[in-house]
């Protein structure tokens, strides 16, 4: 196992807060979509089932990964387990098992492509662990984070690791960072950090788990991500701009005109109520709900640097709303998952709408990966293909 050690030389990375006009590229993403008018998702594969054997069942899927090779990595946490199948369904085996031993884990909060097949990030071990197509355990790192979060961890094509952490001291400068991604070599050594901007949140602040991703209803807040090519996109969801690195130095701004969204009558009232019940538990004022929604939820940046972006629209009641379980309120009303999808260099591609109960996992080319929560709340992962909207 490797042990961290710092690099020599080590550069603290991240996108400056304030920039002059010469040191920004604006770019409009309001074109007619590169996809055509009317692209749509349809299912290619659907892997899981109700019943089966183990490999077949899964428990709760919390990452979804395609190797340089093809195959496709599925990290069921509830095991938990690396399930491994083949491009065309097949299941190939297991990679690693529950434990602390060299290619052990004891969790799975990333999954994601390496050069050589496929790396596991495991925060209760403390370490990186690398797998190379078939499954085989390679190597490990130790990698202190402190930080049991979403979007925890990032692979670029070189191998370079990149892992959320609580804070980072440069031992060179003595500078300290609050959040970041610590910069990780293949040889275990850290060559900076790329800071996390303070989400500043603003509005009733709650967050619920919900089967399309967390939702922090009307809550406008800042939001970054790191990409795969090892870069941060941010952007805070008031408006619809979003920016990123270029490599000479610049900050690309991608902006995109978009009209506030006013909740139904049925919606608002439902988050009134789930303000009433945080308000109840937490002993926390969270303040009046907004007359409009922010721009967007969140976004992500798949494996082609594309940027999904999770906007808010219309919502929908549920005709048939499950049944109360517990004291909390009953979510019977619904945004489709929709996303936008820009290029890295901000080119409207189109928009893409969910079938009900996907999450979105990652994507590739006209290959989309989601969960999707079955009838009897069984959990599928699926592989779309886009089809292109047309003249």
């Amino acid at each position: 196992m490797h042990k961290l050690r710092p690099a020599a030389f080590m550069v603290a990375l991240s996108v400056p807060a304030l920039l002059g006009a010469q040191d920004t590229l604006v770019v409009h993403s309001n074109g007619s979509p590169a996809w055509g008018p009317a692209p749509r998702l349809a299912e290619d594969l659907c892997l899981g089932a109700l019943e089966g054997a183990e490999e077949e069942v899964f428990g709760s899927v919390g990452a979804v990964a395609v190797t340089p090779g093809g195959t496709v990595v599925i990290a069921d946490t509830q095991v938990p387990a690396l399930r491994l199948f083949s491009s065309d369904g097949r299941y190939l085996g297991d990679a690693g098992r529950e434990g602390e031993g060299p290619g052990e884990y004891r969790s799975l909060r990333g999954v994601k492509p390496h050069p050589e097949g496929f790396a596991v990030w495991d925060p209760r071990n403390a370490r990186v662990s690398v797998f190379n197509e078939e499954g085989a355990f390679l190597r490990s790192l130790r990698v202190p984070s402190g930080l049991h979060t979403a979007d925890p961890f990032q692979v670029d094509s070189a191998g370079t690791f990149y892992v959320k952490s609580s804070g980072w001291t440069d031992p060179v400068t003595g500078a300290v960072s609050g959040k970041a991604w610590l910069v990780v070599g293949p040889e275990a050594e850290i060559r900076g950090a790329i800071t996390i901007p303070e989400a500043e949140a603003e509005g009733p602040s709650f967050l619920i788990s919900a089967w399309d991703g967390p939702l922090r209803p009307f809550t406008v807040r800042n939001h970054a991500v790191l990409s795969p090519h090892g870069y941060r996109v941010d952007g805070r969801s008031n408006s619809y701009a979003l920016h990123r690195p270029l490599n000479d130095g610049r900050i690309l701004r991608i902006e995109r005109s978009f009209t506030p969204v006013r909740p139904r009558k049925g919606e608002r009232d439902q988050w009134e109520r789930w303000i009433d019940f945080s308000e109840r538990e937490t002993g926390v004022r969270l303040g009046a709900l907004p007359d409009r929604k922010p721009a967007f939820h969140d976004f992500q940046v798949d494996d082609d640097g594309r940027i999904w972006v999770r906007r808010h629209v219309v919502a929908t009641e549920d005709p048939d709303p499950p049944n109360r379980t517990s004291r909390r309120p009953t979510l019977t009303w619904h945004e489709p998952t929709t996303f936008d999808v820009l290029s890295s260099d901000g080119r409207f591609l189109g928009t893409l709408t969910f079938p009900a109960k996907t999450r979105f996992q990652t994507s590739s080319g006209l290959n989309v990966w989601g969960t999707v929560v079955g009838e009897f709340g069984e959990t599928y992962v699926v592989r779309f293909r886009i089809e292109l909207g047309g003249a």
